[in-house]
């Protein structure tokens, strides 16, 4: 019961974060797209991301630098990374096929590096230290590691319900964002595949999530549903992908 709470109070502060965050971009929405940027996506990141690290801190002890190791944000191992580029190169593998299709409009790529750095920092980074750098490894000290995994991607599955802030409780809605916590909470396997066997280190994990979701926000990428559903097919390849990488780069831990 103890590791469910603190599971409910790390999934309520992330949803918080969320609907802060949807606040934000509906009162910037009018804004120069850089400074609507700014205040509504890399302010609260950071906010949430020195919140996190200093709460953990304080909950654990130690210095910063321990805080980050403690973390999964200790030095890179190139094992680490090359096992979160294999895991989701069938990402890219379905972008590139997505952007292939005939008449996919490209218009809107022009903001494409806004997107990659929110990804980057709010996605990537900030979802693996909630997650699997902070959830999934306190689950692990206390429960069976099935268990701690099942409860940690039932987690991350369940964050998107932050999704539906702003879009109400209209059908199509509640479908699409019913869709995203079913894929997300099986894809969460992958991430805390590659966390548990690198040694507890979040790269990989972070490098895999970075190539999912350039994938999925990539402006024009899912343009039509066969589309779409290409880039779904894509990111749950990075699933068995994880397991090969795993098996092959990284030391199994029991």
């Amino acid at each position: 019961m103890k590791a469910l709470r603190f599971l409910g109070v790390v999934l309520a502060g992330f949803l918080f974060y969320a609907s802060v965050v949807g606040v934000l971009r509906r009162v910037t929405s009018e804004w120069d797209p850089l400074a609507g940027w700014l205040v509504s996506d890399l302010l609260p990141v950071v906010a949430a991301l020195v919140t996190l690290v200093v709460a953990d801190r304080a909950w654990r002890g130690g210095s910063v630098s321990a805080t980050l190791v403690r973390l999964g944000l200790g030095r890179p191992r190139g094992r680490v990374v090359a096992a979160g580029f294999v895991s989701g190169l069938p990402a890219w593998v379905a972008l590139g096929a997505a952007l292939l299709r005939p008449g996919t409009d490209l218009t809107a790529a022009h903001h494409l590096g806004l997107t990659v750095v929110r990804v980057i920092l709010a996605q990537a980074l900030l979802e693996e230290l909630v997650f699997r750098g902070l959830a999934f490894r306190h689950l692990a000290e206390q429960l069976p590691l099935r268990r701690a995994a099942l409860l940690s991607a039932v987690a991350f599955g369940l964050s998107h319900v932050g999704n539906l802030v702003g879009q109400g409780v209209a059908p199509q809605a509640l479908l699409e964002v019913s869709i995203q916590i079913f894929l997300t909470m099986v894809i969460a396997l992958a991430p805390i595949r590659l966390v548990w066997n690198g040694a507890g280190l979040l790269w990989g994990a972070c490098v895999w999530h970075l190539m999912i979701d350039t994938s999925i926000f990539f402006p024009g990428a899912s343009s039509d549903a066969p589309s779409a559903l290409v880039l779904v097919l894509g990111t749950l390849g990075t699933l068995p992908a994880s397991w090969i990488a795993s098996s092959l780069l990284l030391r199994r831990r029991e």
